[in-house]
């Protein structure tokens, strides 16, 4: 088995499956009770969020522990909404879906939403939301990496022009962690969301960070934990477990941008030499090196999704699947235009700690065969 799909998910970490194991067997009290036990498990809770904390750089304050990504741009939209009746909402036509959903969402609530376009490598720039700012724009929401392309967005130069005007910022930070350099107080953001499962710790659990927790209002409502920012009883050894494996991820931060990128240069060089046909979807310089987006004309993505199937390799196409039939992606849609025949005919390959180059000489065997015959 070959798993080239890490931008959908990742596979736990050994050590951190063990810690997670361990934390179940003894943290199973409730971390809101005032026995000593309810308080030992309390105490695993404080550790892990000054330990994330840590690794964000903020304060363990501005901590929510979620279930993931999704939960957590539904509360950062939920507060525009809560807060006011009407505005202004700018975000990009190449957002994760929990995003556009969300600001469709507020669109049927009144609000305007702004979407800037990307160009043909799946670019915005600071200059464009500068541009579509108003005096009643109540949100910007950017992600820091597309999760399709691997594009980096130029979240500093916003949070720059963001700085000194009064809407939310946020980001969906999710596909950044394993290559990106954070600096969210530098970067002016105001709400910043990850899912652990895609730094090797489990589903289930994620990061919601909040600048400003007192403005901040829950979106879950019942008991009063998490400060009172997120009802429902913490899963703590999985938030144990995320703590542990983001450490071990963010401290080898630049060995894992390198190894991405030179399995990305052997791929492309390989497939040079070998005569395969394809273009790179996506800039090669504001790239995170982790995902891979590829043309590969010949075939449709399903087909190429099945060959690599049966070949024991798991890709993906980077589209929503629906009633057996592959749909266009919106993010190439959004970069190329409709019924261009990059949108039919790409896939994604996205690379993990457990990726090496045999792997790819396989995947290159399925495209060198797939556009023979």
């Amino acid at each position: 088995m070959i798993y080239l799909d890490n931008a959908a998910t990742t596979s736990i970490d050994p050590s951190t499956l063990d810690l997670i194991q361990e934390s179940l067997k003894k943290d199973w009290a409730n971390p809101s009770a005032t026995y000593q036990e309810g308080q030992h498990v309390a105490e695993k809770l404080r550790q892990a969020r000054e330990k994330l904390a840590k690794i964000l750089a903020v304060d363990p304050h501005e901590i929510i522990f979620t279930s993931g990504a999704t939960e957590g741009t539904n509360a950062v939209f939920y507060q525009v909404a809560k807060q006011y009746k009407s505005g202004h909402v700018i975000t990009s036509n190449v957002e994760h879906s929990c995003v556009r959903a969300n600001a469709e969402r507020l669109a049927s609530l009144g609000f305007e939403v702004t979407y800037l376009p990307v160009n043909e490598e799946g670019i915005i720039t600071s200059e464009q939301v500068q541009a579509a700012l108003r005096e009643d724009t109540r949100l910007v929401s950017l992600m820091t990496v597309n999760n399709e392309t691997g594009v980096i967005f130029p979240i500093r130069e916003i949070g720059e022009i963001l700085a000194e005007h009064p809407c939310y910022f946020h980001t969906d930070a999710v596909q950044s962690v394993s290559t990106v350099d954070w600096d969210f107080e530098g970067w002016h953001v105001d709400f910043a969301t990850f899912s652990a499962h895609k730094f090797r710790a489990p589903k289930g659990v994620g990061i919601l960070y909040v600048k400003d927790p007192a403005r901040f209002s829950s979106l879950l409502v019942g008991g009063g934990q998490e400060s009172g920012h997120r009802a429902g009883t913490e899963n703590v050894p999985y938030i144990v477990g995320m703590a542990h494996s983001l450490e071990i991820t963010r401290a080898h931060l630049k060995d894992h941008r390198e190894n991405y990128q030179a399995l990305t240069d052997y791929l492309l060089e390989k497939m040079d030499e070998q005569g395969i046909r394809y273009r790179v979807n996506g800039s090669r310089s504001a790239h995170s090196p982790h995902i891979l987006n590829l043309y590969l004309p010949g075939k449709e993505a399903s087909q190429w999704l099945i060959l690599a199937d049966l070949a024991g390799i798991m890709i993906s196409a980077g589209s929503a699947c629906s009633a057996g039939s592959l749909k266009p992606s919106p993010v190439l849609t959004a970069m190329f235009g409709e019924g261009d025949e990059r949108l039919l005919s790409s896939v994604r390959i996205s690379f993990g700690l457990e990726t090496s180059r045999e792997d790819l000489d396989h995947l290159i065997d399925v495209f060198k065969k797939g556009q023979r015959s």
